[in-house]
């Protein structure tokens, strides 16, 4: 059984990425997060005529426990969550939003699936990378 958690998912990079996902036939359960949008994303997915079962969770499910519910005894993580560089924006204003959601996530594998496999996908990708290790 392997558990594949996408947090991100209702973004640009995690739509895309979860149809991927739920199309894998090694993924036993695709459990997509983010901060909105997701029912939608999960509810299209749930569609696909695949053995994978797909949960979704908003920040506020469950007495706040969406995050844990969607991290709980996941193999791998993958994080495209973030935001986009909007025009005007430098580098160091897309890294303090971007590296403020990376550590939260981060910190929340550590401690519901603290032997996943993680993989981040938010940019900037070279200085939101190292902040799992330091987080974690």
């Amino acid at each position: 059984m392997t558990k594949v958690t996408v947090c991100g998912a209702a973004g640009g990079i995690g739509q895309p990425l979860s149809l991927m996902l739920k199309l894998n036939p090694y993924i036993d359960e695709l459990s997509l997060y983010d901060v909105v949008n997701v029912p939608g994303v999960g509810t299209d997915l749930g569609h696909i005529d695949t053995d994978t079962k797909i949960s979704f969770h908003l920040p506020g499910d469950e007495n706040n426990r969406g995050l844990e519910l969607a991290l709980h005894n996941s193999d791998i993580v993958i994080i495209p969550a973030g935001v986009p560089r909007k025009p005007g924006m430098t580098r160091d204003d897309l890294f303090k939003i971007n590296a403020g959601i990376c550590k939260q996530l981060a910190e929340g594998v550590a401690q519901f699936c603290p032997n996943a496999i993680t993989l981040v996908i938010s940019n900037p990708v070279n200085s939101t990378v190292p902040i799992k290790y330091i987080c974690c």
